[in-house]
């Protein structure tokens, strides 16, 4: 079990470092207390290769943690130069680190979860949404809830359901089994069986929603308040 942590790390840290050596010359990548620590200036790059050339479009001193059961435990990431304000309209959690997106929601929709997929998607949004809002005033991207509402209406986004803690509960609860049990109640309302209802549509999400993340969005649901 040991080797099998070291290896992982070791493919971790050569993963990290082969992302962030063209676009992010000024983060550094070690092995921190069996995590991945990267840290530095973090550069926001425009998406568009020929529009590079004019250097970033903003900047930010941070340091992201990664643990090596990546991307099945979220990144830890902070923004320490001040530049944003550590409260949760800006989306700073209460311990300082950034709510970058319901990370389970990311998981759900992404067929991508690499190390390079994570800087380019939810690292990139987060730090460009800060950039906007310091300039403008709002988030460009519409603004979901910060906290426990938040990670409601995250998930009933990926489910395809209303934003009702009870429904998304027996969502995720049928998404527990692969395929869903044709003879449960719909989890729609329509008081019909899956079989006869929407059996085709949770079978789609069974494509993307393991039983495994979906315990995981159950138990985090149900630490919510």
């Amino acid at each position: 079990m040991v080797r099998i942590k070291r290896d992982r790390l070791a493919d971790l840290l050569k993963e990290t470092k082969d992302v962030i050596c063209f676009d992010q010359p000024d983060l550094v990548a070690t092995v921190v207390n069996s995590k991945i620590k990267i840290d530095g200036v973090y550069h926001v790059m425009p998406r568009e290769q020929n529009n590079r050339g004019g250097g970033s479009l903003a900047d930010y001193n941070i340091v992201i943690e990664l643990d090596s059961r990546f991307p099945n435990y979220a990144p830890v990431v902070r923004e320490l130069g001040g530049n944003i304000p550590q409260t949760s309209e800006y989306h700073i959690n209460r311990d300082g680190s950034c709510c970058l997106e319901v990370w389970e929601t990311w998981l759900a929709k992404s067929k991508d979860r690499s190390v390079q997929s994570f800087f380019e998607w939810p690292l990139r949004n987060f730090f460009l949404s800060q950039s906007y809002k310091r300039e403008k005033g709002t988030f460009p991207f519409g603004e979901r809830s910060h906290g426990d509402p938040g990670i409601l209406n995250g998930y009933a986004e990926v489910l395809g359901c209303e934003p009702d803690k009870n429904v998304v509960l027996y969502n995720l609860q049928v998404l527990l089994h692969q395929p869903p049990r044709g003879h449960w109640q719909c989890p729609c309302g329509s008081g019909q069986k899956i079989r006869d209802c929407c059996r085709d549509r949770l079978l789609e999400l069974s494509d993307r929603i393991s039983p495994k993340l979906a315990r995981q969005m159950l138990e985090r649901l149900n630490g919510t308040t």
